[in-house]
């Protein structure tokens, strides 16, 4: 593979988007996210489904709330 990537990792990522995907679109449905400020954003998903924050990578969970996983970390340490 390029860059260093060896196959199974690159499985495992892609594995992973695809659960996180399904699971927000399932129970968290479609939402209009700009309707909504970051912290809203966040405090919506925890309180829906605080499962995904354990079995899910924070850096996809912040890209799916539009946020940096920076802001995300600030945000639960809060």
């Amino acid at each position: 593979m390029t860059a260093g990537v060896e196959l199974p990792a690159l499985l495992q990522l892609i594995q992973e988007k695809v659960q996180f995907v399904t699971h927000t679109h399932l129970i968290i449905g479609h939402q209009q996210w700009d309707e909504f400020n970051i912290l809203e954003r966040y405090q919506r998903v925890l309180k829906r489904s605080p499962v995904l924050f354990r079995e899910v990578p924070h850096k996809y969970i912040a890209a799916y709330l539009r946020m940096t996983p920076a802001t995300l970390s600030r945000i639960k340490k809060s």
